[in-house]
């Protein structure tokens, strides 16, 4: 099956599909707080992919040459960029002003992304961290921070960065959600166009830790590289193993295709549903 971005504030069982009907019944008894939680991560994964995609390929966009209008859905009509080249620091920011900036995937953004890069970006040594300044997504507040370090190339020649969001929370009405991650992030696709974004594409591996709004805390292995393009609103292929306590659960995310359907794994049992 096929992952995407993940829904949360909605009555979770009107999208899943299971096998049998008193499947569902054991489903929501035993593990409802651990479907809770796999929601909240890959809700927060998406999100972080989608900030790093606008500031990083934002960033590129501005120091080339733009060549296709499809970069223009990255950065929407309501923000405004600014680039600073002049001090030590490169300075990048994307503003989607105070009020609701409704981008291309569909959601709404306030306020700021601010990167700032110790060098060039595609140098080596290069490290680019992004912060959100009062930043909201479609009406709650994001406290985030992502720093990436540029590693060179892979062994099959492809730039590779270490990604890692040092600080993440999604302050809601009904409490805080959590979030770190480190990862590898592998250029596949689009390195050698780096003024056109929408053809880019990045194979995620490693680890992320996610603390949900109840509390629970579920840690996550990527056992297939996840993979995401630039233009594409979600996670497209690959597979997560999440652990809460002794408890496992698995995500899959599919064969390349760009839809909204996926699947959770709880105690061997496989459960389809749809994302929005």
């Amino acid at each position: 099956m096929h992952t995407k971005r993940f829904l949360l504030g909605i009555d979770l069982a009107l999208f899943i599909t299971p096998c049998k009907k008193e499947e569902v019944v054991a489903y929501f008894i035993d593990s409802d707080a651990q479907f809770t939680t796999a929601v909240n991560q890959s809700r927060v994964e998406g999100e972080s992919n989608m900030i790093q995609t606008m500031s990083k390929g934002g960033l590129d966009w501005r120091l080339s040459v733009k060549k296709s209008d499809l970069d223009s859905l990255l950065i929407p009509d309501c923000a405004t960029e600014t680039l600073d080249t002049t001090s030590v620091l490169l300075r990048y920011q994307v503003d989607f002003d105070t009020t609701n900036c409704l981008c291309w995937d569909g959601k709404n953004r306030r306020e700021k992304l601010r990167t700032i890069g110790s060098g060039a970006v595609r140098d080596s040594a290069t490290i680019i961290t992004t912060t959100a300044i009062n930043f909201y997504l479609n009406n709650a507040a994001w406290v985030y921070m992502h720093k990436e370090s540029n590693l060179g190339l892979s062994p099959l020649g492809q730039p590779t960065r270490q990604v890692e969001v040092t600080e993440c929370k999604i302050l809601g009405r009904n409490g805080t959600v959590e979030y770190y991650a480190n990862r590898t992030l592998d250029h596949t696709k689009g390195r050698n166009s780096p003024a056109y974004i929408a053809d880019n594409e990045f194979l995620f591996r490693g680890e992320t830790r996610v603390k949900d709004r109840k509390g629970n805390k579920v840690s996550s292995q990527i056992l297939a590289p996840l993979t995401y393009n630039s233009a594409c609103k979600f996670i497209s292929a690959g597979s997560i193993e999440f652990k809460r306590n002794q408890e496992q659960r698995g995500q899959e995310y599919g064969d390349v295709a760009c839809d909204n359907k996926a699947k959770i794994y709880i105690h061997g049992v496989g459960y389809s549903y749809q994302l929005r």
